[in-house]
């Protein structure tokens, strides 16, 4: 679907209104962007047609949720509702806004308008609604919404937000009968990468005239690379197996390829460097090879010749040498943009000579600040602001981590999936900083969406494992991608702390951890919405909000139907939590006595207590074991044999003696490279089943299972 063909649904509005005393959370946009490039708009649930009264549009992080509703307010002189910069909503505020912003008289009119079909509001960041208010009021102000919605004659509202906030939300309108498609921006295909380029790099009146005269050499690199990311446009083929190639059609990519284009005069050069490679297997390599470029030639073209001469006073031949070498490197220019947007100013020791350094200093700041990455001081596009992250991240010894850290700490900061496939990329060393693992978290779930699932693991040792004087025990993360049924699997590794605490927060959902540390878990908001498929052993958790609500339901997930009850297990479960909103399936297990309302979802441990030690060891390796299963593609629970026969899982001998005879009896089957979960045996066997185990439930037939191991 063209969006052309999404504006003539909309319609030609009979009535322009006008917003008397816009605010910046609403007001109608008068940004005509004549670089704006029409995306294709895939219908994922829900059929657009003449009967249609709201239409909500989602798109993965950096792909054009906000570029699409200003486009949509400009064209039809509709207003944008952002909620990211809204009061928290609730119920009757829909109303008070437009009383509030049109004015008595024609905030009656406007009403009126919605309810033929004669106008619409473009609701924008439903997500970071969500964090702002509680469920009820959430659902109250969407109540509001779709109560208009139901006696339009039209469409009378658009809401764009990302997957996991809009499903629930097509459900629910679907439910009252209040017709609504749910539309997804697809990424740019070639012919629309070749229009977005070209609008980009010939917008700039002082290189449009040269470029027109090496017409033909610019479109003969451009389309090579195109060309080079056709696998990616492609989506239908067959190479595509690796889900972090699908980022190289978004718009910031294609931001990263204009600005190398707008500032590269040797075209005939730049198409034989590129050539030499071969980028169709790896894409990523191509748009890092981009980035990379731009950041050389700000060093080499601007600085190193233009700069570093005018420095002579103070150089000597060692410092000159040092300087053509060393000034302003991709790594120093990375850190300076970070610390340049966290706090305006930047620093970078190159010198040792204090003068040399100061006048160095002073040049470098005028320069960074007119940075091909910048715009209005902050990052252009996330993937220049992921690439500059990632490159500080990925140092040895995590020498900028803490700059990094601070970048990532501000309230500006979305998470999105560059972040972790640049991580992936650039970071050879696998090793993840503790404190990094809920932004990779972050990421992870920002690739979510109607065809792609995503399931985060931290593996480490088992709080009952611990041993005295134990202060740090190494860890796994594991972050599984499906897409239309091809797998990826990243792994990286941390080093936990004993008497730290990893924070997950924002909507926590298809996420596995045993961790011998603390869980935070969080919400933006006053609540926090948990699950499906969440289990969590730690030392002790923290819940960190007034109110926790089960996750909200979707159209289709596999993954979910054996894993409903979200399971928390720790020592101590510590939290400010008052209120528990729906059907929320929580099984809690602890040591310490908890209060309303949590109490009611507690479960006791006495039966474990009162195993002997030995069978009490055994019962753990066995249901590690079992837990460590996931439900995948494959068709069954299965596992990578190496991750069922790690140390840390076994931790022994007795725990290898508890694989075996479970191999032996068939519960586990060991087919190629996985293990394989056998559920008729494991029923005659032992009697429990993987989301029993999940529980925490133990069978007397479990029991003498072990014991006679």
């Amino acid at each position: 679907m063209t969006t052309k063909e999404l504006l003539n649904s909309i319609g030609e509005r009979k009535t322009v209104f006008t917003v008397t005393k816009p605010v910046s959370s609403f007001s109608v946009s008068t940004d005509e962007n004549s670089l704006y490039v029409e995306p294709t708009l895939k219908p994922v649930a829900g059929t657009l047609s003449v009967d249609t009264k709201v239409v909500m549009i989602t798109a993965a992080g950096a792909t054009g949720k906000s570029a699409m509703a200003k486009y949509l307010s400009a064209e039809k002189q509709l207003p944008i509702l952002d909620l990211a910069l809204h009061k928290a909503v609730g119920e009757d505020s829909f109303d008070g806004l437009l009383v509030s912003t049109y004015g008595y008289a024609v905030a009656g009119e406007v009403m009126s308008a919605l309810n033929s079909g004669k106008y619409a509001v473009v609701i924008e960041a439903v997500d970071e609604g969500r964090l702002k208010t509680s469920e009820e009021a959430l659902n109250a102000f969407f109540g509001n919404i779709a109560e208009i919605a139901g006696r339009s004659t039209g469409i009378s509202f658009v809401l764009l937000g990302r997957f996991q906030s809009l499903e629930s939300l097509w459900l629910n309108f679907t439910e009252q009968e209040i017709d609504t498609v749910l539309l997804e921006i697809q990424v740019f295909d070639k012919e629309q990468a070749k229009q977005f380029v070209d609008l980009q790099v010939f917008s700039y009146a002082s290189t449009r005239s040269a470029i027109i005269q090496r017409q033909k050499e610019y479109e003969e690199v451009r389309d090579f690379i195109i060309a080079s990311l056709d696998v990616f446009f492609s989506s239908s083929d067959t190479k595509l197996e690796k889900l972090n190639e699908k980022f190289v059609g978004y718009a910031p990519v294609l931001l990263a390829i204009a600005e190398l284009l707008r500032k590269e005069q040797n075209y005939h050069k730049l198409l034989s460097d590129l050539s030499s490679q071969n980028y169709h297997e790896k894409e990523i390599d191509l748009v890092v090879n981009i980035l990379q470029r731009i950041l050389e030639r700000e060093r080499s073209d601007k600085v190193v010749e233009k700069y570093i001469p005018s420095l002579g006073k103070w150089m000597t031949p060692v410092s000159e040498k040092l300087a053509v070498e060393k000034a302003y490197s991709h790594e120093e220019q990375c850190l300076r943009l970070v610390e340049y947007i966290t706090s305006r100013s930047s620093y970078f020791p190159l010198f040792d000579d204090d003068e040399l350094q100061i006048a160095y200093e002073s040049g470098i700041e005028v320069w960074l600040k007119d940075h091909p990455f910048l715009q209005n001081g902050e990052f252009q596009n996330a993937i220049f602001e992921s690439y500059c992250l990632c490159v500080l991240l990925s140092e040895a010894g995590n020498k900028y981590h803490d700059k990094a850290l601070q970048y990532l700490t501000r309230a500006k900061y979305k998470s999105n999936q560059l972040f972790i496939i640049l991580f992936d990329r650039l970071n050879t060393s696998r090793s993840v900083h503790r404190e990094l693992i809920p932004f990779l978290y972050g990421s992870a779930k920002s690739m979510d969406s109607k065809d792609v699932y995503t399931e985060f693991t931290v593996e480490s040792i088992d709080p009952d494992d611990i041993e005295d004087e134990q202060r740090v025990s190494p860890a796994t993360i594991e972050i599984y991608t499906s897409l239309g049924g091809r797998e990826t699997l990243l792994e990286f590794e941390s080093l936990l702390k004993l008497d730290s605490a990893i924070a997950i927060g924002g909507y926590v959902r298809d996420i596995f951890m045993t961790v011998p540390c603390d869980v935070q878990l969080f919400s933006g908001g006053t609540e926090l919405k948990i699950g499906p498929n969440v289990m969590i052993r730690a030392r002790n958790i923290n819940i960190n909000c007034s109110e926790i609500s089960s996750g909200d339901r979707t159209i289709e997930r596999v993954q979910e139907k054996d894993a409903e009850t979200v399971i928390l297990d720790c020592e101590q479960l510590n939290s400010s939590v008052t209120r528990v909103h729906g059907a929320l399936k929580l099984a809690i297990t602890c040591q310490n006595v908890l209060t309303h309302p949590l109490v009611s979802f507690r479960k006791d441990r006495k039966s474990e207590i009162e195993m002997t030690p030995q069978l009490q060891f055994r019962y753990r390796r066995f249901k590690r074991i079992v837990l460590a299963l996931r439900s995948h593609s494959k068709g069954s629970l299965a596992r990578f044999h190496a991750k069922i026969e790690h140390r840390r899982l076994l931790k022994n001998e007795e725990g290898r003696k508890v694989l075996d005879r479970m191999v032996r009896d068939r519960i586990l089957v060991l087919r190629g490279d996985f293990y394989h979960w056998g559920p008729e045996l494991a029923s005659s066997l032992v009697g429990v089943t993987w989301e029993a185990l999940r529980r925490g439930e133990q069978t007397d037939l479990l029991l003498k299972y072990l014991s006679q191991i």
